[in-house]
């Protein structure tokens, strides 16, 4: 999934200069803000910027911390006002409806942590606002999720009785729920399901500690390092193709500045994932952190290094374009790169490959092909 950052209109030359721009100013927020606002003073083309920013997640943050725009039309500037106004108030919503489901799973005996969105916003952001959001996720223990389902189903929420859902139980790590006027749900069973090796919910449940929010309600915390590895691999798994979720791994760097990443990747490689982690940790530089090469590069082979490198060029490449589907193949082929072993990238590739030739013949022939194929 793209996200909105598919969608931008610009050619792809002024798409990829706004993003450099962008990243200069990220680079320098939060702390050097006047650093920031000099950037965009001296920038002509902040409409593009502005452009790439909302597409990324990340409008709320410029508006924030009142980065110049010149050369932008008054409507546009008064749209990006009246939108951060909107989030404003629906955040505040949303807040109430967040703590409201977790009031209800804690007294059902479910323990759940929200994942990034409210929450992460609360803690590291200006305002709730500030951090674009657009739905709710919320992580549970594997054997809590019919409980969890049960919870959300008696909150009015549907969830999706299709055979995708059988899919997505056996090799996704979330299911969805829904509900009129409210944020889809997203129920995590796993913390990841990528890079051919899947990251169970249990142990950073294990250890999340109760903590007051804002929201209304006590809130299931996980431990900064279990957030950092959960949020880097979030990132990795949708090939850094959102500039905010970077900007959340450096302002929760910033936070909890005792993070040891060296004990991080030793995890990772338990676990099967410290190429996606390690990746994570060199695509930080885009936001203005700077890492040792021990903890960036490690053991990371120079090919498959070099092929990661050339195909996030080519999903950035495609970003400026409206048709989605054609950073598809680039997103498959990151996925399969970011896995631990050559093994397990050709296996990754191999059973996506199957799936959408499987959805594909099903589409077309449908009364000879099995139902589960279209999955």
């Amino acid at each position: 999934m793209l996200y909105e950052a598919s969608r931008v209109r610009l050619s792809a030359e002024k798409y990829r200069h706004a993003l450099r721009v962008l990243e200069a100013l990220l680079a320098a927020l939060p702390g050097d803000v006047e650093i920031a606002r000099e950037i965009a003073s001296n920038e002509p083309e902040m409409a593009a910027v502005l452009t790439v920013a909302r597409a990324h997640g990340l409008e709320g943050v410029l508006v924030e911390h009142r980065i110049p725009l010149p050369c932008v039309a008054d409507s546009v500037r008064r749209d990006a006002g009246r939108r951060y106004g909107l989030a404003l108030m629906q955040s505040e919503r949303h807040g109430e409806v967040l703590a409201g489901m977790l009031d209800a799973l804690e007294t059902a005996g479910v323990r759940a942590t929200p994942l990034k969105g409210l929450y992460l916003a609360e803690r590291l952001y200006p305002t709730l606002a500030a951090r674009a959001t657009t739905d709710f996720d919320v992580m549970v223990a594997d054997s809590d999720l019919t409980r969890a389902a049960i919870v959300l189903e008696g909150l009015g929420f549907s969830g999706d009785k299709t055979l995708l859902e059988t899919y997505l139980r056996s090799h996704g790590h979330h299911l969805h729920f829904s509900k009129a006027r409210s944020p889809v749900v997203e129920l995590h069973f796993r913390a990841h399901s990528r890079f051919g090796s899947p990251l169970a919910s249990e142990a950073l449940l294990e250890r999340a500690e109760r903590r007051p929010s804002r929201l209304g309600c006590d809130i299931w915390t996980l431990r900064p390092e279990d957030e950092f590895y959960y949020l880097a691999l979030h990132a990795a798994g949708h090939s850094f193709a959102r500039l905010a979720w970077l900007y959340d791994l450096k302002l929760l760097r910033e936070r909890h500045s005792d993070i040891d990443f060296m004990a991080l990747l030793a995890r990772a490689a338990r676990d099967g994932s410290e190429n996606a982690l390690r990746a994570a940790l060199m695509q930080l530089s885009r936001v203005g952190v700077t890492l040792s090469n021990a903890v960036q590069l490690g053991d990371v082979d120079s090919v498959r290094r070099a092929s990661l490198n050339g195909m996030l060029a080519r999903i950035e490449a495609t970003e400026a374009t409206p048709r989605v589907q054609r950073a598809a193949v680039p997103h498959l082929l990151v996925q399969a790169l970011l896995c631990d072993r050559w093994e397990t990238s050709a296996e990754y590739m191999r059973h996506h490959l199957f799936r959408v030739a499987k959805r594909t013949i099903r589409a077309s022939f449908p009364r000879v092909t099995p139902k589960k194929w279209a999955a």
